[in-house]
């Protein structure tokens, strides 16, 4: 009986720590920490570099909500509400975000390199939303390296074009908006389409019948 309870109690925990759980805690906690305090060369645990902070808070609870493919079928809601639940704390922290930054950083950053630091970071938050409904962790894995390196890629391509004298042009700010709505678009699409196929297509196929 002691062994049988030991092997239960010993799968509960393998269960609750899988390889994916232990990669959604180490990006949460700790690579989105060090990612941007390098890209924008701020010290880490600092306020300059607290983005992760509020990606933290914001993306945490929808990872919660979507940890289990079964347990989000039980309750059974609708699409437009699991779009909700998965956008509202998200949308609620990357405007606090942007407001703090703008009375932290307003004066010391001219209007580009703002722009810039901001959708940089908004472009990585919203292209990692999709990481919620991914349940794969190997397919969770390289689509977290993928976030990363496109992110990466996005920031230092502007900065070398800023920095190159293009901060004076205000197409340059129009375009790293667009670059923002195309990340923000494509992440809503992906998002739809999962949880479509992943909580709603079975509940569709039964009414039709």
């Amino acid at each position: 009986m002691k062994t049988k309870s030991r092997s239960n109690s010993s799968e509960r925990i393998f269960k609750k720590w899988n390889p994916l759980t232990i990669m959604q805690f180490v990006w949460l906690f700790g690579c989105n920490n060090i990612f941007f305090c390098k890209i924008f060369d701020v010290g880490l645990m600092t306020v300059e570099g607290d983005y992760w902070v509020f990606i933290l808070c914001g993306i945490l609870p929808p990872f919660l909500q979507f940890k289990s493919i079964e347990r989000v079928k039980a309750r059974a809601k609708r699409e437009s509400t699991m779009i909700a639940e998965l956008y509202t704390s998200n949308l609620i922290c990357m405007a606090a975000l942007v407001v703090g930054e703008l009375f932290l950083l307003g004066g010391e950053l001219n209007m580009a390199e703002f722009f810039l630091r901001e959708t940089t970071v908004l472009v990585f938050w919203f292209l990692s939303l999709s990481l919620v409904l991914i349940y794969n962790y190997l397919w969770w894995a390289v689509c977290a390296i993928n976030i990363f390196m496109v992110t990466f890629l996005y920031n230092r391509l502007w900065s070398w074009y800023l920095q190159s004298g293009g901060g004076q042009n205000l197409n340059a700010r129009y375009v790293m908006i667009g670059a923002f709505l195309c990340a923000a678009g494509l992440s809503f699409v992906f998002i739809r389409y999962r949880i479509k196929k992943l909580f709603c297509e079975k509940a569709d196929t039964g009414k039709q019948k």
